[in-house]
């Protein structure tokens, strides 16, 4: 194995990318956030200080079109493999215009077309570009080329645990290490370190490129991230999870299943081959063990599933049909309509637990307004702080809660504070506290739209947020009102005032329109 020599630092003289993550990995987890580049990617994506997910950027690159860029690297490559001194030009490239990930693949193949020799000096550069880059471009480059060649594999190792370069250390890991046992459990320990786009693609290429063993890990532990449901589906296939449904502890596999359930087009349910046999074999279990809130949840969540799933031809590929729908649709209705949910909910009621409450009331059809209202009334700093609760008060069917709900907004939200006049900021403009106010509002909005005449002073307030949808919500109710109704409220003399000041046209042409509606 070759032993790294420095071969001096690259052209700029900060901190390397590499030292950056030794810095900031503890007990084997890398605790950083932003890479020191950070600023000059945002600059060169013109991202405005938008910082990405690390390793998002790499999951949707596509193979360069540019020949011309792919020929001058690897005739830098060449050069640097016969020994001449080319590995600051070749830097210079990487922290070009494209993306590293944009690269390897024609790369590596103009290189075998070359007959390009492994060298010494060629594995030295891999080492140089992993440990003393600047910029994430070259030490991703340097981990394509620890794949290709022998060298130290303690960068690739150290690197692989920062989510934004766990792609290309992972390749790198695939590719040297030969015995693939040993493969799978290093792996296993480097996506157990991680929990956003890195883990998502560790995890695809094993389930790509490895004979899994080690199912159970992938059932309980190797879907789980905190960006999305990308890896469900892989998950469940690798870990045979229709082999496992039927003696698996439930507790470990339902919320593998509840993760599969469609989302934002991401894979899931729809398109897993087992899923009927995996629903129905879990109901019938869920059936003969004891009931707790939980599977209560998991099990509405699947009949809403089954409710709104289309049946196409896809479907019917993956052996769906509207028989097997229905059966399943009557099995989780069965479950969810038990009439010994009622002694289970007592506890959740009476408890603190709002965002519980409601969704439970919300499956078994019981009407919990009243606690709802109470639980502001009684908590003004939640009714500030937790836009949620606001939503809660949506379930409104009368004219008499409406107006409790909106004297209540006028009680308890700083109205004064936040609706300072028209603005052209979206929520994405506003700290976190505004942006909860606003939500608030928008909530309020909705609940009063069906009432012609009612809140007034809340109306008055929202037309002058500095949120555009704000504004917009307040004219979807203007707009409901009466002819009669709004002549007789104060709202006339706001609009005008407001039409004024009104920075977005085409919410300023809502408003004229209005005005126009009363003789205005």
């Amino acid at each position: 194995m070759l032993i790294y020599k420095n071969m001096n630092n690259p052209e700029p003289k900060n901190k390397s990318i590499y030292s950056f993550v030794l810095e900031h990995t503890v007990d084997g987890k890398y605790d950083g956030e932003d890479l020191p580049d950070n600023a000059k990617i945002s600059e060169k994506l013109k991202l405005d200080g938008i910082l990405l997910a690390p390793g998002l950027l790499d999951d949707y690159q596509e193979e360069t079109k540019d020949q011309d860029k792919v020929k001058k690297i690897c005739d830098l490559l060449e050069a640097i493999s016969v020994g001449e001194d080319k590995k600051d030009d070749l830097y210079k490239e990487l922290i070009g215009d494209e993306n590293a990930i944009s690269l390897v693949d024609p790369v590596l193949a103009e290189l075998q077309n070359r007959k390009v020799k492994i060298t010494e000096d060629f594995q030295n550069l891999s080492q140089w570009l992993m440990r003393e880059s600047t910029d994430r471009e070259p030490v991703k480059f340097g981990l394509f080329l620890a794949g290709v060649i022998d060298g130290d594999a303690e960068p690739v190792l150290q690197l692989v645990l920062c989510e934004e370069f766990s792609l290309f250390a992972a390749i790198a890991l695939i590719k040297r290490v030969k015995e693939e046992a040993g493969l799978e459990q290093i792996l296993i320990d480097i996506a157990s370190k991680l929990e956003g786009w890195g883990k998502i693609q560790v995890i695809r290429l094993m389930t790509e490129y490895l004979e899994l063993k080690n199912t159970d890990w992938f059932l309980t532990e190797g879907w789980k991230n905190n960006i999305g449901p990308q890896i469900a589906l892989r998950c469940a296939i690798a870990g045979k999870l229709d082999q496992a449904v039927a003696t698996a502890d439930l507790n470990k596999i339902v919320p593998l299943v509840e993760e599969l359930i469609p989302d934002l087009g991401s894979q899931g349910l729809d398109d897993y081959e087992h899923a009927i046999f995996v629903l129905k074999k879990i109901i019938e279990r869920l059936g003969l063990e004891q009931m707790n809130i939980g599977r209560l949840l998991f099990a509405s969540r699947i009949l809403d599933y089954l409710s709104n799933k289309e049946m196409d031809e896809e479907s019917k590929a993956f052996g769906w049909s509207d028989e097997s729908k229905n059966e399943l649709i009557e099995l989780y209705k069965s479950y969810v309509g038990r009439k010994e949910w009622n002694n289970l909910t007592e506890v959740i009621f009476k408890g603190d637990d709002m965002q519980l409450a409601n969704r439970v009331s919300s499956i078994l059809g019981i009407d919990i307004w009243e606690k709802n209202f109470r639980y502001l009334s009684e908590d003004h700093e939640k009714a500030r702080t937790d836009d949620y609760l606001w939503f809660n008060l949506m379930r409104n069917n009368s004219k008499e809660r409406a107006e409790k709900v909106f004297t209540l907004a006028l009680e308890v939200l700083p109205l004064d504070e936040f609706c300072t006049g028209p603005d052209i900021k979206t929520e994405f403009q506003q700290d976190i506290g505004d942006a909860r106010i606003s939500f608030a509002i928008s909530a309020i909005l909705q609940i009063i739209q069906p009432f012609s005449g009612v809140g007034a002073d809340l109306l008055a307030k929202s037309l002058n947020s500095p949120m555009v949808r704000d504004r917009n919500m307040s004219l979807n109710v203007i707009e409901k009102w009466s002819v009669d109704n709004l002549k007789n409220s104060k709202l006339v003399d706001v609009l005008k005032n407001v039409v004024e000041k009104e920075p977005e046209q085409s919410v300023k042409e809502r408003i004229e329109k209005v005005l126009s509606s009363v003789g205005h």
